[in-house]
């Protein structure tokens, strides 16, 4: 279990830049039949975009306030088991597993109350990522942040939709995709995998 974390954090920190070339002919995506030029002018495209908004944080006390309340998931048996079996739409939240061969590692979860922020915990229901958008979830394209619970960036995010999200570190330097189910790493090769809630 202590693998699988590191690995989720070092893909999430994604300190190593990525290079577009390293993605042509492995990823069956609307990049197929673009040329190396055009495939790297669409990552600093949708770059430029992610970064049009500002969403830092200014004051990470109240940062670490806000999110007190959060650090554990209260209800993290019954929302560890709804994940577990694929997650989706309840009554007050939304909740997106996160698998790594078959075995449930992490979940997301949307208050439908605040429906501008992801909390995502591990399969211990301790919080290891904060998500802020732009607007209200559901409305797409929609960007957003991402804080570890200390306040600290961890990725940029434009979530074209709810299936297809492109992934940039502090630096601006593209991390990889998330397209349906499959997350692309900078090889071009699928190294997380998630299930999407059916609407």
């Amino acid at each position: 279990m202590k693998k699988i974390i590191i690995t989720i954090l070092f893909i999430m920190l994604a300190i190593v830049p990525v290079y577009a070339k390293t993605l042509k002919g492995t990823i069956s995506l609307d990049w197929d039949g673009l040329s190396q030029t055009e495939i790297t002018q669409d990552i600093n495209d949708k770059r430029d975009i992610t970064f049009s908004k500002e969403l830092s944080i200014s004051d990470k006390k109240e940062f670490k306030n806000r999110i007190k309340q959060y650090k554990k998931d209260s209800n993290r048996k019954d929302n560890y088991k709804f994940a577990n079996s694929g997650g989706g739409e309840l009554s007050d939240r939304i909740v997106v597993p996160f698998f790594y061969k078959k075995y449930l590692y992490a979940y997301g979860i949307i208050y439908k109350d605040n429906l501008r922020t992801c909390y995502y915990y591990n399969a211990f229901g301790g919080l290891f990522n904060v998500e802020y958008f732009e607007k209200d979830y559901g409305i797409f394209p929609v960007i957003s942040y991402q804080y570890k619970p200390n306040g600290n960036f961890m990725a940029a995010v434009y979530n074209i939709t709810d299936i297809d999200q492109y992934m940039y570190n502090q630096d601006k330097n593209f991390i990889g995709r998330w397209y349906k189910e499959n997350y692309y790493n900078g090889s071009g090769k699928i190294t997380m995998t998630r299930t999407l809630p059916e609407k």
